[in-house]
C-alpha cells in the first residue's frame, strides 16, 4: 500500500544515488558522478558544494520527494548485531552506550545511538557475535540508522529497519522491574551510534539543497528493509548474500533466516578496474573510466582487466566458502547483485564462473520500479531500502 514518498540518498566517492519510493513503487532512480574534489574519506570536502550538486541533480531528473532518508557510509558508522535479555525500550537506551565501548573512545555524549528489533526469541541459540563495522578514521566509534530529529539541531534517534512492537513486556513495563518477573526470552538487535555532529552537518546541507533530514541509516539497516519488505525471512538454515560491486570496494553483507549476520568487505573494486584498462590502452583512470563503458570490447580483450576481474572473483568464492564453512547448519539459498561495478561483463563473467549458482538481480528484492528508472534500479539497493518501512 502506497504512503509518503521519501527520497533515499546514498553518497559514494564514485557516485551519488537517489532514489524515490512511496513504499509500493520505485518511481524514480537518480545515478550521478560525484565531482572531482567534493568527497574525500568518505565526508563531504564542503557542505555547500554538496548542497549545490544534490540541488542540481534533483533539478536535472526532477520528481524527488523532499523527505530526504540518508544512508550513511561505513566510514562514518559502527554497526553491531546485539543479544539481550528481553527487557523495556529504556533499558536497552540505558544499555545501548556500554555495548559501543570498546569502539568509542573520545566521549559516548558526543554520538547518539539507538537500535532496531530484528527479532524476538524465546529460546535463541548462543551465536558468535561478528566483529563490528569499524570505520576507518574514527576513534572507534559508528552508526547504524540513525533517525534525524525532526529538529535537526537535536539530532537524536535513530529509524526503525523493521516496525514491530518495542519490546515492553508486560511484566517488565516499568524499568525497575525485578529480574523474577521478566519474561524468558532475548531480543536480537541491529544498534548503532553515529557522531551528532554528522547528523547535524547533513541535515544542514539537505536544508539548503531544499530538502528535509527525516532520517538516516547506515547500509546495513537499509538492505534488511529490502530483506523485511520481500519477506526474505527464510529458514534458520538459509541464508543469501547480497554482493555490492563499488568502486572502491566489493562488499558482501550476508543474511541468515532473512536476518543480517556480518558483513566482508574485499578491497577491490571498480578503481583497479579503470587502472588496470588505463595500463593497457594508456590513459588515465579518469579516461578509463568512461571507456570501460563506451568501447566494451576494448574492456574484453584487456588482459589486466581479466587479471583483476578474476581476483575480486577469487575473494568474493572464498569469502561465501569461508561464511559455509563458519555456518555448516547453513545453506546460501541466493547471491544478489549490485553495485555500479555490476554492469562490467567480465567481473560478472569470473564472478559466475566461481559460484555453484546463478547471481540474482537485487531489483527483484525491491518494491515494483518504473520501466524508466529500472536499469539504473541496480546501482541504488541501499537508497530504496532506506525509504521502506518508515511510516
Amino acid at each position: 500500500m502506497a504512503g509518503k514518498a521519501y527520497t533515499g540518498i546514498e553518497l559514494g566517492m564514485h557516485s551519488i544515488k537517489l532514489a524515490v519510493c512511496d513504499g509500493a513503487r520505485v518511481s524514480k532512480v537518480m545515478v550521478e558522478r560525484v565531482p572531482d574534489g567534493l568527497m574525500s574519506d568518505g565526508r563531504p570536502t564542503s557542505l555547500d558544494a554538496l548542497a549545490d550538486f544534490i540541488k542540481r541533480v534533483v533539478a536535472a531528473n526532477g520528481g524527488a520527494s523532499k523527505n530526504g532518508v540518508l544512508v550513511l557510509p561505513r566510514s562514518l558508522a559502527v554497526t553491531r548485531r546485539l543479544t539481550f535479555p528481553m527487557m523495556t525500550v529504556d533499558e536497552v537506551k540505558l544499555n545501548l552506550p556500554y555495548e559501543f565501548r570498546d569502539y568509542i573512545s573520545d566521549g559516548k555524549e558526543r554520538f547518539v545511538y539507538d537500535y532496531a528489533v530484528l527479532a524476538t526469541r524465546a529460546d535463541l541459540p548462543e551465536r558468535e557475535e561478528p566483529s563490528p563495522e569499524v570505520p576507518e578514521g574514527m576513534p572507534a566509534g559508528g552508526s547504524f540508522g540513525a533517525r534525524a530529529a525532526a529538529q535537526a539541531d537535536s539530532a537524536s534517534g535513530f529509524a526503525p529497519v523493521k516496525p514491530v512492537a518495542a519490546p515492553q513486556p508486560a511484566s517488565a513495563a516499568k524499568s525497575g522491574a525485578r529480574d523474577a518477573d521478566r519474561p524468558a526470552g532475548t531480543l536480537e538487535l541491529l544498534a548503532t551510534a553515529a557522531r551528532k555532529e554528522v547528523i547535524e552537518d547533513y541535515a544542514e546541507c539537505l536544508r539548503r539543497a531544499g530538502m528535509r533530514l527525516v532520517s538516516a541509516m547506515p547500509c546495513t539497516a537499509a538492505l534488511q528493509n529490502l530483506m523485511f519488505y520481500r519477506g526474505v525471512d527464510a529458514r534458520a538454515d538459509e541464508t543469501c548474500c547480497i554482493v555490492s560491486f563499488g568502486f572502491a570496494s566489493t562488499d558482501l553483507y550476508f543474511f541468515n533466516g532473512g536476518l543480517f549476520d556480518v558483513v566482508r568487505s574485499i578491497d577491490l573494486g571498480g578503481r583497479d578496474i579503470n587502472l588496470a584498462l588505463g595500463e593497457d590502452l594508456d590513459m588515465d583512470e579518469h579516461l578509463a573510466d568512461s571507456a570501460k563503458a563506451d568501447f566494451p570490447d576494448r574492456l574484453a580483450a584487456s588482459r589486466r582487466v581479466q587479471e583483476v576481474c578474476e581476483r575480486i572473483a577469487v575473494e568474493i568464492g572464498r569469502a561465501i566458502n569461508f561464511y559455509g564453512f563458519n555456518n555448516p547448519n547453513s545453506q546460501m539459498a541466493a547471491v544478489y547483485y549490485a553495485g555500479g561495478e555490476s554492469l562490467t561483463e567480465p567481473l560478472m563473467r569470473a564472478v559466475e564462473a566461481r559460484l555453484d549458482m546463478p547471481l540474482s538481480n537485487v531489483v527483484e528484492l525491491y518494491p515494483d520500479v518504473e520501466q524508466a528508472s529500472a536499469g539504473a534500479s541496480v546501482f541504488a539497493p541501499a537508497a530504496v531500502g532506506a525509504t521502506l518501512l518508515m511510516d
